[in-house]
């Protein structure tokens, strides 16, 4: 059963940025436990994402991209290599680096639990009234916005030096 929306009067800015923070970090943990069940760690799903999005990526700018250290995008690679989901190969412009590439089977997992996570949101906004379906459907050209910005901010800031 869907919470209730309540019309209260403005919060003040820090804490509307406080509760969007939480709201969007509880339905993305959770409806990632929802849907995994042991199938993929967060980490590797995340990983796994990152790679369905870009054709190949080398693993530096996985790391760099998805804001994990590049021990972790290895040891995570090495696990969804052993599942079948991925695959790593030298760099054609750069023998030293290394690139990552989802597999067909990566692909087709990674399809089916984003199915999944979005079968189970739709639940919720099926039994909201309309007036509260519309007014998430209002803001969300606002969210993405966010979730833009945030993306942008991350991939324009300087490296270390």
């Amino acid at each position: 059963m869907p919470a209730r929306i309540e019309d209260s009067s403005t919060p003040p800015p820090a804490d509307t940025a406080r509760r969007l923070r939480v709201a969007a970090a509880r339905i993305d943990r959770l409806s990632a436990h929802e849907v995994l069940h042991g199938r993929l760690t967060r980490t590797q799903f995340l990983v796994l994402g990152a790679m369905a999005r870009h054709d190949r990526l080398r693993v530096s700018d996985l790391a760099s991209r998805e804001g994990l250290n590049q021990t972790m995008v290895s040891r995570t690679l090495s696990g969804l290599e052993r599942s079948g989901l991925a695959r790593r190969s030298p760099d054609p412009s750069d023998g030293r680096a290394v690139v990552a590439q989802i597999t067909a089977d990566g692909l087709r997992l990674h399809e089916q639990l984003q199915q999944e996570r979005s079968a189970l949101i739709q639940e919720y906004l099926d039994e909201l009234a309309p007036e509260a379906e519309a007014a998430l459907v209002t803001a969300l050209p606002l969210l993405e916005g966010l979730a833009a910005g945030l993306l942008h901010r991350r991939t324009a800031a300087p490296g270390p030096a």
